[in-house]
């Protein structure tokens, strides 16, 4: 119904456009004239599908889109979108599992809960790694100038709730989100030199954050850089072939000058590039190449920048 000035339903209720599957215990959530529902009970399972809609200027709703699913099936949590991000908190997956869980999915710039490997629905949802005190289903949950909290609750079957005691209520400033790290490095080889792998070592923690890596080169005698090669998702500690391309994307097998560029995509984890504790930090990005044998010194060796080379690579 249509609400007046003073907060009274000025109107007769009207029927919107049904989600899929009749359901209880679910998360509705409004963001950004977009609603969703998440999880639920269908009277047979418990469920961990999530759906979205767009709200009309008129208030109607279009029709229901499926998105990607919860990490686990919930009912009855509680959550809100704040800040670009939904966290969903607590609930239970089965009638005597009640969880002190807080997910947490990004949500798009059209307003959609997306992510750039789904643009079209949910994106990848996540698990703080920070949890509050109780499991609890049945809860309540706010958020209110940077802060959430998690109210009342209970856990255990319908005959036997153990109702949630001195910590009923408990709260915890929402950080910051994490972020996206980009680097880069051009190494001079001083001469043309054969190029073999490239290797980058780091820390990620566990977290789980996308390590991506481009590079290109240009010859002695070239004027410009070559073609880019877009590698993609790096594996650190892992030897991969380095293949030097000219301005037509041909291999020209060598090259002097060789820029690299690496990505470091935190934005669903709880870490922080170049936090050695939590997030996901480069150690070293390294080139390896075999030298023109003419350029070499007596003793086989070479220069690059001023520091002299192994005689010859790993690789």
């Amino acid at each position: 119904p249509q609400l007046s000035s003073g907060g009274d339903i000025g109107s007769a209720w009207a029927t919107g456009t049904a989600f899929d599957v009749a359901r209880v215990g679910h998360v509705a959530v409004a963001y950004a004239n977009n609603l969703y529902i998440l999880g639920g009970y269908n009277g047979a399972q418990y469920l961990s599908d999530s759906q979205y809609t767009q709200i009309n200027s008129d208030g109607t709703l279009d029709d229901w889109t499926f998105s990607t699913s919860l990490p686990d099936k919930i009912r009855g949590a509680d959550g809100f979108a704040a800040n670009g991000f939904m966290y969903l908190f607590g609930g239970r997956s089965a009638d005597t599992v009640c969880d002190s869980n807080t997910i947490v999915a990004p949500i798009s710039a059209n307003t959609t809960i997306a992510s750039g490997n789904n643009p079209t629905g949910l994106g990848d949802w996540y698990e703080t790694n920070v949890k509050y005190a109780g499991n609890r289903y049945g809860n309540s949950t706010v958020y209110n100038e940077g802060k959430a909290y998690v109210l009342g609750g209970a856990c255990g079957p319908v005959s036997s709730l153990t109702y949630t005691g001195a910590n009923r209520s408990v709260q915890t400033t929402l950080q910051s989100q994490p972020q996206v790290a980009k680097y880069s490095k051009m190494i001079d080889t001083d001469t043309n030199v054969f190029p073999t792998k490239w290797l980058m070592n780091g820390l990620d923690n566990s977290i789980g954050s996308r390590w991506k890596m481009r590079y290109r080169s240009s010859t002695n005698a070239a004027a410009a850089w070559g073609q880019e090669t877009n590698f993609g998702t790096v594996t650190l500690g892992q030897p991969e072939t380095y293949t030097p391309k000219d301005a037509a994307g041909a291999n020209s097998n060598f090259a002097r000058f060789f820029y690299m560029s690496v990505n470091i995509d935190s934005s669903f984890t709880f870490g922080y590039p170049e936090d050695v504790t939590r997030g996901p930090t480069i150690a070293d990005l390294s080139l390896f190449f075999t030298s023109d044998p003419s350029k070499r010194l007596r003793h086989g060796k070479t220069f690059t920048g001023g520091e002299q080379q192994p005689l010859n690579t790993p690789f």
